[in-house]
């Protein structure tokens, strides 16, 4: 019994230019998002040294 098809055949390596591009512009969005509007430690973090 096979799971997957050995005829498949997906080349990878020829996208990877478009997986790079795309992983680096969430990197960017995600540092700009972090650097304008900063952590928010909500309530997990604001009572806990009190205790």
């Amino acid at each position: 019994m096979e799971f997957i098809n050995p005829k498949i055949n997906i080349d990878f390596v020829s996208k990877r230019k478009w997986a790079f591009l795309i992983s680096g512009l969430l990197l960017v969005i995600s540092l700009f998002s972090l650097a304008t509007r900063g952590l928010n430690f909500g309530l997990d973090f604001s009572g806990g040294a009190v205790m």
